[in-house]
């Protein structure tokens, strides 16, 4: 294990455990080459590079970046990215996706440019956890977005114009080919700590929110979701650190409005297929269990005439 440490002289907009925990989770993994965007200063770009990765950065504005030795493209992640397609073996982005205008497209054109089987490693605020929560029901404000953005002036550096929570980090990265490896933390914030009593409710209601999903693919991954939004990781952890691998394209089935009627019967249909089958399953149960009965009832009657030295009864002519 490489020492994980902030390079000195450099300003690091992310808090600095967050920086360390994402340097842990590529300090696991094997060296490639790198993207580091939205890169800043440099400094998440020369610590991975002093772990052995080599290293691009992508910047909206390349006049921040100060790191030496390191190629600065001017990259706006809100469009498509100046890469081609399968060049890079990683690519991190340190609280970035939550000041996107588009990260639907950011999420694709990670997907695009990365090899088969390249990670993409995000780290955003962890907007779900139980502190925040309570922060959101009484004054309409997630933790780390405390009050209404300035209508008078854009920073994309800093505005938080677009929080997500985990699953809708989830839905973006499976529905673009990528898989989740990991979900962690940087660390757990101690105010959450004092709701963890509520901890059945929330269980309990993760899954009365689930429970009417037909889908059978989606009931399935519903309960992994559950699983994630229930670890303390996320209901404790101040930021939200994911590591996801690309897997492939997702064959996604697109429902247009005009269909949305057709696909519901479908299911009606395939619902009332099943209940039949089930129904004519359970009959043939019962007969078989009258037959088992009857051939019972002939054995204990053949046997209590054996008993009484009674010959079977024969039929007669006569």
């Amino acid at each position: 294990m490489s020492t994980l440490r902030i390079p000195p002289g450099f300003q690091v907009i992310a808090h600095g455990k967050t920086f360390l925990r994402v340097l842990e989770v590529l300090d696991r993994l094997p060296r490639g080459t790198l993207l580091d965007v939205p890169a800043g200063e440099g400094a998440l770009g020369v610590a991975a590079r002093e772990l052995g990765f080599s290293v691009i950065a992508g910047e909206i504005d390349p006049d921040f970046f100060k790191a030496t030795g390191i190629e600065c493209r001017f990259m706006d992640m809100n469009k498509p990215l100046p890469l081609a397609d399968g060049t890079l073996d990683y690519i991190v982005c340190l609280e970035g996706v939550e000041h996107l205008e588009n990260a639907f497209l950011f999420t694709r054109e990670c997907h695009r440019v990365l090899r088969p089987g390249g990670r993409f490693i995000l780290s955003t605020p962890n907007i779900l956890n139980l502190a925040s929560r309570l922060k959101y029901f009484f004054s309409g404000f997630y933790s780390l977005c405390p009050r209404p953005i300035n209508e008078f002036s854009h920073l994309p550096v800093f505005d938080h114009i677009n929080p997500v929570t985990f699953y809708q980090v989830r839905y973006m990265l499976h529905s673009s080919g990528f898989r989740i490896r990991e979900v962690t933390t940087d660390l757990w914030r101690r105010s959450a700590a004092g709701f963890l009593a509520f901890y059945p409710l929330l269980r309990l209601y993760s899954i009365r929110s689930m429970r009417k999903e037909t889908d059978r693919q989606q009931r399935e991954a519903n309960r992994e979701i559950r699983r994630q939004i229930n670890s303390l990781d996320l209901l404790l952890g101040r930021t939200l650190i994911v590591d996801a691998e690309k897997v492939g394209e997702r064959e996604m089935k697109v429902v247009q409005a005009s269909q949305v009627g057709t696909e519901k019967q479908k299911t009606e249909v395939r619902s009332q297929k099943t209940e039949v089958r089930s129904q004519k399953t359970e009959v043939r149960s019962q007969k078989s269990e009258v037959r088992s009965q009857k051939t019972e009832d002939r054995s204990q009657k053949s046997e209590v005439r054996s008993q009484n030295g009674e010959a079977e009864p024969v039929s007669s002519f006569f």
